[in-house]
């Protein structure tokens, strides 16, 4: 499951530099944890009871696992940290803009620019070292 909404995206910021994740500025949002507790009751209703819960390092990641952790009676040695498989593709020089402009300027990228591979249509780089990812580059990770 997603990690619910983190206070940067409720202001529309698209953040995905691996060095900001862990800010508190992107922490869980009263919204996200609003979504994290729905999904858990949601899990408790389909009789589903999750024996490990592995997460990312994001400030968001880290306190839905928490919640998931307390909600269905999941033990600390069973909370794994550092999954970041999952993490969000890169953006480059758009990290920190608009989250709905920003999405939308990706797929564009994407369709129009990938190619069958998924190699072309990288993001702008950055200056502050956040990785400019590829459709490919996101895919390799899962």
């Amino acid at each position: 499951m997603r990690a619910g909404a983190s206070l940067l995206e409720i202001e529309d910021i698209w953040s995905t530099n691996p060095l900001f994740l862990t800010n508190r500025e992107a922490a869980l949002s009263e919204l996200g944890e609003r979504q994290v507790l729905e999904a858990c009751e949601f899990l408790k209703e389909m009789g589903s009871s999750p024996t490990v819960v592995r997460y990312s390092l994001a400030a968001a990641s880290v306190d839905s696992a928490n919640i998931i952790g307390d909600e269905l009676k999941i033990g600390r040695d069973r909370l794994v940290p550092e999954f970041n498989y999952l993490d969000p593709r890169a953006i480059g020089g758009w990290d920190f803009a608009a989250l709905n402009a920003t999405e939308e300027a990706i797929w564009a990228l994407d369709f129009d620019e990938a190619g069958p591979s998924g190699r072309g249509g990288k993001p702008p780089p950055n200056e502050d070292g956040t990785p400019a990812e590829t459709l490919s580059d996101q895919v390799v990770r899962v």
